[in-house]
């Protein structure tokens, strides 16, 4: 099913291209306004998740996964070398035949139900808070500052992101995407030079950076956080250990839009509710008999090679739901409006790389088939493959590389094969973080700068390898 095929979806578009164009002035008031700077920017975790069970990594078998996926277990993921899935009481008591199938447990703490306001890392997380409300601008002049040091709200990512902003003002800007279904804002940064390119010289390309569209993916938006701060500082005031870390040079040749939140909504739920929630917060309804539940699936939620939900995905409370329509998620519609439109339009965005959580891979379209390969299969997999180099020679941290359907699994509506397939973009990436099922989802937070420095090297090689691509370029 592809985008352009479908006039209603055309002129929805159409109607959300004029009126962010007629009405850009206000979105600029809109994000600078003062009720956002006056916010206090508080970062309080206080998890009322009652996960309970244990994770288990089964060796990878069709007819497991489909037992899985039948009783909407929480799969947590799927490769070649393996299944891992939280095992909870619930499971296990509703009929789930497991008996004939090995596995090991992972070392996964996961989280316990508590007393509301009775974590003890609760106190340290507002001590922070107050640190962060005493200024309204932080100064993020060094990439060694301390926000890198822990996981954070949706405020204080808003708070950071207009730090940078007047930190760097020559070379970022915040750009307004649309809303949640919840109401909130989907804001993301663009990096850019502001001076011309040099007489002859070709013009730079989009470079799209976009953080986690499942909720419980943390990582993924801080590091794209990091290389938001990477790609804006001044490499020569950095100390001698950040200054090879830092990406301002790659200005030269991309202009980066990264987007940290596209799911805000979701992710506010990981934070105060349910830390291992993986949908976005939109209300679905399955029918008349039946109770409304909440989330779909962003990232099957794609427009191209799109498919209605099928036994056992059918169900919508489902975690691994695609919604009854493509593009049916609000971010995924505003996400979509972005980058057909306001990146410069079709050929004008030479990369795109959607960071997730966990595997320590690196993987390029397609992800609804192996049956199909791209026209451009050889180009994306040479690239990839040096870059899974580049990045395990920061910390020694393994990355493979392949593409999407064979790192991970089949799954229609993609982010990736969308972005490749219909918005033109050669070089498109899901880039899996750490790591390789130690922590899974719940990386410590002491992870993220590591993360950030290997994820930093992985884009830098793959912006010089497309740099050299004349046909790209």
């Amino acid at each position: 099913m592809r985008l352009f095929q479908h006039p209603l979806r055309v002129l929805s578009l159409g109607l959300v291209l004029f009126i962010q164009v007629s009405q850009s002035k206000q979105y600029d008031q809109a994000i600078f306004s003062k009720d956002e700077y006056e916010a206090p920017p508080e970062d309080v975790l206080k998890s009322t998740n009652t996960a309970r069970g244990e994770v288990r990594r089964y060796a990878f078998s069709r007819p497991l996964l489909e037992e899985l996926q039948r009783k909407k277990a929480d799969i947590w993921r799927v490769a070649p070398d393996g299944i891992d899935v939280l095992i909870t009481p619930e499971i296990s008591q509703d009929g789930l035949n497991l008996v004939q199938f090995n596995y090991t447990v992972l070392p996964i703490e996961l989280p316990s139900t508590r007393p509301e306001g009775k974590d003890p890392s609760e106190a340290n997380v507002q001590d922070y808070a107050k640190k962060l409300r005493r200024k309204k601008y932080l100064d993020l002049t060094l990439l060694s500052h301390e926000f890198h040091s822990q996981y954070h709200s949706a405020k204080n990512i808003s708070h950071f992101m207009r730090s940078l902003v007047h930190t760097f003002p020559n070379h970022t800007s915040l750009i307004h995407i649309g809303h949640s279904s919840e109401g909130r804002r989907l804001t993301g940064i663009k990096i850019a030079k502001p001076e011309p390119v040099a007489l002859g010289a070709k013009e730079r390309k989009g470079f799209v950076i976009l953080g986690a569209q499942h909720a419980r993916e943390w990582i993924a938006t801080s590091t794209s956080l990091y290389l938001a701060h990477a790609l804006a500082v001044n490499a020569s005031m950095q100390s001698s250990a950040d200054a090879h870390h830092s990406l301002s040079h790659l200005l030269d040749k991309f202009e980066f839009h990264v987007i940290p939140l596209p799911n805000p909504d979701g992710h506010e739920y990981t934070r105060k509710h349910d830390r291992l929630w993986y949908k976005n917060r939109q209300t679905v309804s399955p029918g008349r008999d039946r109770e409304a539940c909440k989330g779909i699936d962003m990232n099957r939620n794609w427009g191209f090679q799109w498919s209605p939900a099928q036994d056992p995905s059918s169900d919508p409370c489902k975690h691994w739901f695609p919604g009854s329509r493509p593009f049916e998620a609000h971010e995924v519609n505003a996400l979509t409006s972005y980058l057909t439109y306001r990146t410069g339009g079709r050929g004008k965005v030479a990369a795109f790389l959607d960071l997730r959580s966990y595997g320590q891979t690196l993987s390029a379209p397609f992800s609804y088939s192996c049956d199909v390969y791209t026209s451009d299969a050889e180009d994306q997999i040479e690239a990839a493959l040096g870059a899974a180099q580049a990045g395990s020679k920061v910390h020694g941290t393994t990355f493979s590389s392949g593409r999407l359907c064979e790192t991970l699994y089949s799954a229609p509506g993609n982010i990736v094969d969308w972005a490749y397939a219909e918005a033109g973009i050669k070089y498109t990436y899901a880039a899996h973080l750490r790591d390789s099922g130690t922590y899974g989802y719940l990386l410590p937070a002491e992870h993220i700068r590591p993360t950030g420095e290997e994820t930093a090297a992985l884009v830098a090689y793959l912006a010089a390898f497309i740099a050299k691509d004349p046909k790209t370029m």
